[in-house]
């Protein structure tokens, strides 16, 4: 499961988004054949989903939405997808959900103020969306994305990289640290939950832009730079097998299986800007 985290101050409560791998997916098929198995997908969902809400009680069986065959099918429609999903998108917020698990992009909502009443949820990447009465909307977040192109991620990854920090061990990076330390009033020792070092910040903030950045992790694989192949290989389901963790990723087998296979991983943003 990836976690990805916004480094806050105390006084800041955070959400995070969690998830397992992207979704599979299929060779994208010509825009008519796609949208075409988009509405016949996603009609085949709205079926489950009114069986998700039958039953004792009135609470959505999230697992048997999210976890169904008619799920699966949808999200595997892959990137070619998402302007459809985007578009269909104001009529049903659900289909977030679906833009995540294709996209891997994660966004961050922080909490502000001392009471309920001084409450202010802000969206970290676009800090100017913010709402008081709660966290702000997801339908208004996805199509702000949408509506930034590919220039959000390419910006946010230079932004990033100019962070990433030299460290004082040739070849190593410390991403994640725990502490431990001796409780010497009772006498035990006390492990703190793992913590992420600056460039693990970093490291986890690239690899919250999903599948949008990897255009550009490419770039610096091009120019030598290996550290963030872990990056791509998380965010391509391994690449076709190249993520074993059993023998080491190479830059070249990756770069080939690039070329290979981008088609299935390039977002169609629209030509122009959209408004959010």
């Amino acid at each position: 499961m990836h976690l990805c985290i916004v480094v806050v101050s105390a006084s800041l409560v955070v959400v995070v988004s969690t998830s397992g791998a992207l979704a599979q997916r299929e060779a994208r098929p010509d825009d008519d054949a796609l949208r075409a198995a988009f509405e016949q997908r996603y009609e085949r969902w709205q079926v489950v989903r009114r069986e998700a809400l039958e039953g004792p009680g009135s609470d959505l069986d999230t697992a048997k939405l999210f976890g169904s065959e008619a799920w699966q099918r949808l999200t595997q429609l892959g990137v070619g997808a998402v302007p459809l999903f985007i578009k269909k998108l104001p009529h049903d917020h659900m289909l977030g959900h679906a833009l995540h698990n294709i996209t891997g992009w994660r966004y961050h909502v922080t909490r502000t103020g001392a009471s309920p009443a001084e409450w202010l949820w802000r969206v970290a990447e676009f800090p100017d969306i913010q709402s008081t009465g709660g966290p702000p909307d997801a339908v208004a977040i996805w199509l702000r994305w949408w509506g930034e192109g590919p220039e959000f991620a390419a910006q946010s990854f230079r932004d990033l990289r100019a962070r990433w920090p030299e460290t004082a061990t040739p070849g190593r990076r410390l991403l994640w640290a725990t502490e431990t330390y001796l409780d010497t009033i009772h006498g035990q020792l006390h492990t703190q939950q793992r913590q992420l070092t600056p460039a693990g910040e970093v490291y986890d903030a690239i690899q919250c832009l999903g599948i949008a950045v990897l255009p550009h992790i490419v770039e610096t694989l091009r120019e030598g730079e290996a550290d963030f192949l872990p990056i791509a290989l998380e965010l391509t389901d391994g690449a076709g097998g190249l993520g074993d963790p059993t023998r080491p990723p190479e830059v070249a087998a990756f770069l080939e299986w690039w070329e290979a296979n981008k088609q299935d991983w390039l977002i169609p943003w629209p030509e122009e800007p959209e408004e959010p």
